[in-house]
């Protein structure tokens, strides 16, 4: 009988456990295959995405950058045709400015007080020792643009320019430009990284700067994922046991020019936003 049973197990039980067995080491080898095959399918996704965000913010950048300096150069003009006359009067410049479309001119003295302005504006306003006005003033400089700021006596932005003139006077020049702002605005790393994660495909995003900071992202990405540089940029998981993001599914690409050198996206093993 033992006999029997023993001859029974090497015929019928020792094969079909290793058929359960060939059979199991099939499904783990299909199911690695499988999780790698959807990791970088994920990958690819997000490096697509990342493309066509990094074409939009050089293309911003570009437009940004062009029509700054086209401001400049009509700022500089202006000045230089200002500095030019024999005499500097309220009429004179309001003059200018509408026949040139220029928002603002202000013809300083050597003490930083405006004197004459076209459309009469800010008349006697005296600028302040931290005012770029005064800084100006201060520099020696001949000439100078500055960035897009928010003027200092109004909600409105605008981009202004100095140019020096003899005697110690100073004529300021300024281009209003809300449209400009709120066009780099849209295009800022904070809108960038609402927009991109607005859809269902990806479900935390970073943008980096020049300096491969953060410059935004989505939370809560500070504190559930962290990342070393090496060779190349690279994600991994944060020390939290209840992280489901997976460094594998992780891309990004350079992007030319302009404060954002990076753009950094991730997208997690689950579809669903997971909170900590």
């Amino acid at each position: 009988m033992k006999r029997l049973n023993s001859v029974r197990t090497k015929l019928v039980t020792v094969p079909l456990l290793l058929v359960f067995l060939g059979i199991a080491a099939l499904a783990l080898v299909s199911l690695q295959s499988a999780y790698h095959e959807i990791m970088e399918s994920k990958r690819l996704a997000g490096l697509s995405i990342t493309q066509h965000v990094k074409a939009r913010i050089e293309s911003n950048t570009e437009s940004i950058a062009a029509i700054n300096a086209l401001l400049g150069d009509k700022i500089l003009t202006v000045g230089e045709l200002v500095v030019q006359l024999e005499e500097v009067n309220d009429e004179i410049l309001t003059e200018i400015a509408e026949s040139l479309g220029i928002d603002a001119i202000h013809w300083y003295n050597p003490q930083g007080v405006i004197i004459a302005s076209a459309y009469s504006e800010y008349l006697n306003w005296e600028a302040p020792r931290d005012h770029p006005v005064y800084l100006f003033l201060q520099s020696g400089q001949d000439h100078l643009v500055e960035d897009i700021r928010k003027d200092s006596e109004s909600d409105n932005y605008y981009k202004y320019g100095y140019r020096r003139a003899p005697g110690g006077y100073m004529v300021q020049v300024g281009i209003e430009a809300n449209d400009v702002q709120a066009l780099t605005d849209q295009f800022s790393p904070e809108h960038l990284v609402a927009d991109i994660t607005s859809g269902a495909t990806l479900a935390y995003a970073a943008v980096l700067d020049a300096e491969e900071q953060v410059a935004a992202a989505t939370p809560p990405w500070p504190t559930r994922l962290s990342w070393t540089r090496k060779s190349r940029l690279r994600l991994q998981p944060a020390a939290s046991p209840r992280s489901s993001c997976s460094a594998k599914a992780a891309s990004w690409t350079p992007c030319a020019g302009g404060p954002t050198s990076i753009c950094f996206l991730h997208i997690p093993e689950q579809t669903s936003r997971s909170t900590t």
